[in-house]
């Protein structure tokens, strides 16, 4: 018997169907897997369980489509896919209370959706790597490859998973070998600022580049042309344009990066305190504290990341006997905080920014970030600022003032200064706290009138306003809470047993 060769079209049709079927059935094995996960009660959140059901969804319709529409040119596509959300499930059956730090996981999910959105739903599971990292987003992500395909039906996928489109889902990882060091998961609060920065980088970053962009531009040029080697006259302009352009763009991404881990570290010390100080500290004592970020992946070197944690943090690290702060229950861990106020006392980080230019301009734009007249700070829904009123005032003994938002900005979702009163004797300008309870964007400039005092007779007058402890004098920025000092935090504190 002759046998006859497949002829190229008979060939191909051969590969579609041993390529369909088996992507047929790694689709029903997904989703049947991921269904599964679905049943178990073996979690501390129902976070995995969302994941796992987006994954389930997925797998169904898209066995399902393989099965009849799906066309062979997007069966590569579909592989990759199944792949990618096959690692996925991964992620959820790590997130098993056997796996995890359970008994804090559920808490520190909710006060991550106070931080990054309510509606974000965190997954946390261990990595074999030492370092802590955030995934996601997730639904957006399959939201996004999915519409890719217009066989697919993403109005029945969006009605399956049960997700509105403003809802997240993340996953936060830790070291396995470090479960049970609840202190250094403190880091958790970096991690999860890494989704406000990138809000932030993607709205913002590109208005703070330009407004130094020209200056940083002539003065990376002026080095250039300064330092330059002989090269032959005729491509001498051409080389040193290259050598400039390649150097203004290492400095915008060393810019850019170090903002997100600044950002980060900010978010982390706001959210935990002292705990993101010292969990930052302990994880940060395994590395060089002066590496540049050119070696680094453009990463801030440890010891000025901890140098500006500490300035974070610095009320919380200061002797306030008079309340009984520290008391005999955190004093050590006190003490061994303030060490890294010696550790960041040295000036290698810095001499190592000041080495090379394309580090030395992205610090210049990181100390402080100030909006100037005539531009714009977009405040977004659910986000909240420090600000400071243009005015500096000097409030009488015998007069007592009310802080209150204009009616026309209150109508735009815009809310001013939550903690309102201003004593009698204040002199400084007056910390602002500025929130958008809307749910579009707000765009602010300064300058402008947000709010107003309202002053009354302060009765009896106060003869000396400064007698005794204040706690915010004569400010001349925005200061952050100093709720510690309060007498009562201390009063009503747990007593150590005797």
């Amino acid at each position: 018997m002759t046998l006859h060769p497949f002829s190229s079209d008979e060939e191909a049709g051969w590969h579609e169907g041993i390529r369909r079927r088996e992507l047929i059935r790694c689709s029903v094995d997904l989703a049947r897997l991921a269904e599964n996960v679905q049943l178990t009660e073996d979690f501390a959140s129902e976070a995995p369980k969302t994941l796992s059901r987006v994954i389930a969804v997925t797998a169904d319709l898209l066995a399902q489509k393989l099965e009849s529409s799906a066309p062979a040119q997007d069966l590569e596509q579909i592989n990759t896919l199944l792949g990618i959300i096959t690692t996925h499930l991964r992620y959820v059956e790590r997130a098993r209370v056997a796996q995890t730090p359970w008994s804090i996981v559920s808490s520190a999910e909710r006060l991550f959706k106070l931080t990054a959105d309510s509606k974000s739903h965190f997954i946390v599971r261990p990595n074999w790597t030492y370092n802590y990292s955030i995934i996601g987003e997730f639904a957006s992500a399959y939201r996004e490859f999915l519409s890719c395909w217009a066989w697919f039906p993403l109005a029945d996928w969006k009605k399956d998973i049960g997700l509105g489109d403003d809802e997240s889902i993340y996953c936060i990882s830790f070291p396995r070998i470090e479960r049970m060091n609840c202190l250094l998961h403190a880091n958790w609060g970096h991690e999860v600022g890494h989704i406000l920065a990138a809000k932030w980088v993607s709205v913002d970053f590109a208005t703070a580049w330009a407004s130094d962009e020209s200056a940083i531009k002539q003065r990376i040029e002026d080095h250039v042309v300064k330092n330059f080697p002989p090269v032959d006259p005729l491509f001498k302009a051409m080389a040193i344009q290259e050598a400039v352009a390649k150097q203004m763009r290492a400095t915008m991404e060393a810019a850019r990066q170090g903002f997100i881990e600044l950002i980060c570290d900010r978010v982390g010390v706001h959210l935990l305190g002292t705990s993101a100080l010292a969990a930052t500290m302990e994880f940060a004592a395994r590395f060089a504290m002066d590496v540049s970020p050119l070696q680094s992946s453009y990463y801030p070197p440890w010891r000025y990341r901890l140098r500006m944690m500490l300035k974070n943090c610095a009320p919380d690290l200061n002797d306030n006997i008079g309340i009984g702060y520290p008391n005999q229950e955190i004093d050590a861990f006190i003490h061994w905080l303030k060490n890294g106020q010696r550790l960041t006392a040295g000036t290698g980080d810095l001499q190592v920014i000041k080495s090379n230019v394309v580090t030395i301009e992205p610090r210049k734009i990181q100390e402080r970030q100030v909006i100037p007249f005539g531009e714009r700070l977009v405040l977004h829904p659910g986000v909240l600022v420090l600000a400071c009123t243009f005015e500096y005032v000097s409030i009488p003994g015998d007069l007592e003032c009310q802080v209150e938002g204009r009616s026309s900005w209150a109508r735009l979702g815009l809310q001013v200064a939550t903690a309102t009163s201003i004593e009698p004797g204040f002199k400084g300008v007056i910390t602002l706290e500025l929130s958008n309870v809307a749910t579009v964007p707000l765009a602010l400039m300064p300058g402008i009138r947000i709010a107003q005092l309202l002053l009354r007779k302060a009765e009896p007058p106060v003869d000396d306003p400064y007698s005794g402890n204040r706690k915010y004098r004569c400010p001349i920025g925005p200061e952050f809470s100093r709720l510690h000092e309060d007498y009562d935090w201390n009063a009503f504190a747990p007593k150590k047993k005797s």
